[in-house]
């Protein structure tokens, strides 16, 4: 009898540790996948940082690169533009030939092909002058163009006639000797005059031929009633009482010109260009240091020095003094005549 009870205790006992041991095993096995899980999340997480860091890194690089090769291309555009500048500003003044006409160094700015009565735009040279203007554009059978061809009147007042150029930049205009126009925005609008009462005095870097960044423009236009209507006239050019034959010969060469022969400074003993008061010789290109008299003093006009008196020593001084009879200049294109 109470071995059996014993027995039936005993096993009951072995069935509760059983089941208490399949109960820890399934703990156990809890645990164990929750720690799985937790590892996994884990890892994703570790994952996911590492991919967003790498991505961020992929984008900063990428970023980084793209940046220094905008700067070294904005670099070489600035390089590149700047050379071209440079080259654009030291074209020399004398841009044709000796037949009269344009090199490929001259540069036309806007479309005039096909209308040849408009105004024609070129950039000349920064060492151009008034009169090298005009010489340049009547090597095209041309001429500078009027005030109110390059700033036409309208209901609304004076209107350049192309885009406005930015900066200072002047171009000479037909109206009167060494009259210029403004075409950049410098002064706010263009179309001022550089002469009273619009702007200070006709300049005098208009008539020199150094080189200044203001200047280089050119608007040469077919010749028409209107440029002859208000071509101011021929007259002789003045460079001082200290000019010489060799400078006389300079600055009708700044101009793409020579000086002329005496036989075009006068026509039937009297000067083309009107008779100057006084004793005034001009420099000829009959021979070197000869000079022909262009006023009317001692019945000599349109005689030659060397004729007369011989070849002069005064016309290759090199003392630099002052005399009053010279200071005049004839300029002929290339060709004999004018």
């Amino acid at each position: 009898m109470h071995s059996v009870k014993y027995c039936d205790t005993y096993a009951n006992i072995e069935d509760r540790a059983t089941v208490n041991d399949g109960d820890k095993r399934r703990e156990k096995q809890v645990k164990q996948l929750g720690e799985n899980h937790g590892k996994r999340a884990v890892a994703m997480y570790c994952l996911l940082v590492v991919a967003t860091t790498a991505g961020f890194a992929a984008i900063f690089i990428i970023s980084f690169e793209f940046q220094a090769i905008w700067r070294r291309e904005y670099v070489r555009l600035e390089n590149k533009f700047t050379d071209l500048e440079k080259e654009f500003r030291q074209l020399k003044e004398k841009n044709y030939n000796e037949s009269g006409k344009a090199v490929s160094t001259v540069q036309q700015l806007n479309d005039s092909k096909s209308n040849y009565e408009r105004p024609t735009l070129y950039y000349y040279a920064s060492t151009l002058t008034w009169q090298s203007s005009k010489t340049f554009c009547e090597s095209f059978d041309r001429t500078l163009c009027t005030f109110d061809q390059i700033c036409p009147l309208n209901n609304a007042g004076r209107r350049y006639i192309d885009d406005v150029i930015p900066g200072d930049h002047w171009t000479p205009v037909l109206e009167g000797h060494n009259d210029w126009v403004e075409i950049g925005d410098y002064h706010v609008f263009p179309c001022l005059l550089h002469r009273p009462p619009q702007w200070g005095t006709l300049p005098t870097w208009g008539v020199s031929s150094a080189s200044a960044p203001h200047k280089g423009y050119v608007y040469c236009c077919k010749v028409s009633a209107a440029t002859e209507r208000v071509a101011p006239p021929i007259r002789y050019q003045y460079i001082g009482k200290a000019a010489t034959y060799n400078m006389s010969a300079q600055h009708c060469e700044q101009q793409g010109r020579k000086l002329c022969y005496s036989s075009d400074v006068c026509k039937a003993s009297k000067p083309v260009l009107g008779l100057v008061k006084g004793d005034k010789w001009i420099a000829v290109r009959d021979r070197h240091n000869e000079w022909i008299e262009i006023g009317d003093h001692a019945g000599n006009t349109c005689k030659t020095h060397g004729i007369v008196h011989g070849l002069p020593s005064w016309g290759e001084r090199t003392d630099g003094s002052l005399l009053d009879h010279v200071g005049y200049v004839y300029c002929c294109r290339s060709s004999a005549g004018r």
